[in-house]
């Protein structure tokens, strides 16, 4: 079936088919050409034929002059006018029915002829084309395939192909063009395009008639010239998508008859397939070349730390196969007029360190302000982007991306990409440079803080140790701060005067049986010396309360943890004392307060706290009843381990006082 998709042994067994045909006819033309060479028919009967009519004329005279009595002197012989009248009217008949049927039977072996050199010529076209999508799937080198052997069978000189690439139709082969000629057909919008795109079309025009051939292809002498439309095959239901057309043309006029042009449309579907084959590979080997190549990039440049390194790492590795030729980096100034650091890669490899190009003041500030992307299709034709160095004007770059380098909504850069084959860069090309120069970016922008750390590394280290005696200093002071603090409250609670420091120096222990951090150590011994503070708020009668308190008492007890977190949450610890202070009366099931908090919603510190906390107080006396004991404290935390009290805190505990033979002071 005309235009079916077909697998790749379906594909060989056709091009297998149309060699043996080709080659049949070749071995028919070829068995012609002998036979004629061997027995010269066409140079034998004309003579023949002329020698018959010869011999009839003869006859005639015969009858009417009566040749013997003429030339031999015999008896003469009356002439019968009614039979010789006769005879010259057959001989005439069988002289012009022989000339005539040696006419046409030249003629019908010239369309013969015609018929199966142009089929010959068909199949040949049709086994090369079907032969290089076997061979190749290269779309390049697929394209250039195909356009040759299309130029070959039409015997025409000018060719090219347009395929569709996003939202534009552009020039990706051709031949004989002029310069001229293609800077007018590079790109078309493919939501408008010319009419001979989509239309087949066979145009014969002289060139000083005016009609549908435009002034630039009558400039380069075309007087004949047709478009050829690729199509998919329409599947069912749906349209065939138009993959791009064909253009072929020739200065003589006569060239390009309708016959050939439609014997290469019936070849369009083969062509749009192999087209589109190659293509859809391309476009997967694309993609994988792009997530290859960011891969690379990115753990090449994670490594480097030097601004130079990183700038020859990205451009080393900037894909050719993906249109950049060539590459350049250029970073701005301060003021961002204008580059300070430039670095280019040329096609051949070569790496210049020195501004080889300038941007037009509008285009850099389109790259600043805007930090958008710019596509330049041919920079032949926009002077926007200046070269003026001769080797890159030698390296005939014509198409250019630029990409804004931004870090933290600041232009800092520009990426350069430039093909040197006209390229239109698709969305996903543009995506991929947009994302690669995200990449860079951030690499110059760390190598940049890199060389900012080296600079005051220096100066740091010398400071270091002025801050670090600084600290200890004010560790010292904020220790005597909060011993102060520590007994300010015991002035006003003398019946648990020590209680803080003791706790602090079990939940210190607690902690360091864990293995916290030291950091973390201190800042639990800290909050455990000033956990109480919040007592200042309590009335000192109810602190030295003899008997049982009542619920009113005992609520104005409770508030010790609020009002210590209120006096503390302003002061800047280099721990989170106020929290710690806030939690210590928490709960594991939620029976804790001020906050009724649970489980992990309370801090480990305060966890810590807390069975310290309940440790000393058991074992000490009160003003309302006698110290319980440590025995009866060591009791409490194990039956509530992992209900009210953190479990690990609680093994930690018992295994000082069981085991490493803790004692308070």
């Amino acid at each position: 079936m005309k235009g079916e998709y077909k697998t790749k042994e379906q594909l060989i067994d056709e091009l297998v088919e149309m060699r043996q045909r080709v080659a049949e006819l070749e071995a028919a033309d070829t068995e012609r050409v002998r036979a004629e060479q061997a027995i010269p028919e066409r140079r034998i009967w004309l003579p023949v034929a002329g020698m018959f009519v010869l011999l009839c004329i003869l006859v005639w005279l015969n009858e009417i002059v009566d040749l013997p009595h003429l030339l031999l002197g015999a008896p003469h012989t009356p002439i019968n006018w009614r039979e010789a009248i006769i005879e010259m009217v057959l001989i005439a008949g069988v002289g012009l029915f022989v000339v005539l049927r040696l006419i046409r039977d030249i003629t019908e072996r010239k369309r013969a002829e015609q018929a199966v050199r142009r089929q010959r010529d068909e199949l040949a076209a049709r086994a090369g084309i079907l032969s290089a999508t076997l061979r190749t799937m290269d779309l390049d080198e697929l394209l250039d395939i195909i356009l040759n052997e299309v130029l070959a069978f039409l015997q025409v000189e000018f060719g090219s192909i347009h395929l569709v690439q996003g939202n534009e139709v552009v020039l990706r082969c051709w031949r004989g063009l002029s310069d001229a000629f293609r800077a007018h057909v590079l790109s078309f919008s493919a939501d408008d395009p010319p009419d001979w795109m989509r239309e087949l079309r066979v145009i014969h025009e002289w060139l000083s008639q005016q009609g549908l051939t435009p002034d630039f292809a009558k400039r380069d002498g075309i007087q004949a010239w047709a478009g050829i439309p690729l199509c998919l095959p329409a599947r069912k239901g749906e349209a065939g998508e138009w993959l791009g057309t064909i253009l072929a043309g020739s200065r003589r006029y006569e060239a390009l008859s309708e016959d050939e042009v439609r014997a290469l449309e019936a070849m369009a579907d083969q062509v749009a397939l192999a087209i589109d084959h190659a293509r859809t590979y391309r476009q997967a080997q694309e993609r994988l070349a792009r997530l290859q190549t960011l891969r690379d990039i990115d753990r090449a440049i994670i490594q480097q730390l030097d601004l130079r390194e990183v700038l020859h790492v990205v451009l080393e590795r900037v894909p050719k196969e993906l249109g950049a030729d060539a590459a350049a980096i250029s970073l701005l100034d301060e003021g961002q007029l204008r580059p300070k650091i430039f670095a280019m890669r040329l096609q051949d490899g070569t790496f210049v360190e020195e501004e080889v190009f300038t941007l037009a003041e509008n285009l850099l500030h389109w790259f600043v302000e805007r930090q958008k992307p710019v596509i330049i299709y041919d920079l032949t034709q926009d002077p926007r982007v200046q070269m003026h160095r001769g080797r890159i004007r030698n390296d005939r770059l014509i198409s250019y991306l630029g990409v804004p380098l931004i870090v933290h909504d600041r232009t800092i850069g520009i990426f350069h990409i430039m093909a040197a084959k006209p390229k239109v860069f698709a969305d996903e090309d543009v995506g991929f440079f947009c994302t690669m120069a995200g990449q860079v970016a951030i690499a110059i922008e760390n190598a940049r803080l890199y060389e900012a750390v080296k600079q005051e590394l220096t100066e740091r280290k010398r400071a270091e140790e002025e801050l670090q005696r600084t600290l200890a200093k004010l560790r010292e002071a904020l220790g005597g701060i909060i011993q102060t603090v520590a007994l300010t409250v015991e002035t006003r609670d003398p019946y648990t005067a020590g209680h803080q420091r003791r706790v602090a120096d079990l939940a210190r222990a607690i902690a360091n049986e864990i293995g916290l951090p030291e950091e973390q150590i201190d800042g639990i011994r800290m909050a455990g010396l000033i956990h109480d503070l919040g007592k200042i708020g309590v009335p000192a009668g109810i602190l030295s309360w003899p008997g049982q308190l009542n619920d009113l008492q005992f609520g104005l007890i409770k508030m010790h943890s609020q009002i210590g977190y209120d006096i503390l949450k302003t002061v800047e610890f280099p721990w989170p004392v106020a929290q710690i202070v806030l939690q210590h009366h928490e709960r594991l099931d939620g029976s804790g307060y001020p906050q009724g908090l649970s489980g992990d919603e309370i801090m480990p510190e305060a966890r810590i706290l807390a069975v310290a906390d309940v440790v000393e107080a058991m074992a000490s006396r009160r003003p309302y009843r006698p110290p319980r004991g440590l025995d009866k404290a060591l009791e409490e935390i194990s039956q509530h381990r992992g209900v009210l009290y953190d479990a690990e805190a609680v093994d930690a505990c018992l295994k000082l006082f069981i085991e490493k033979g803790f004692e308070f002071e």
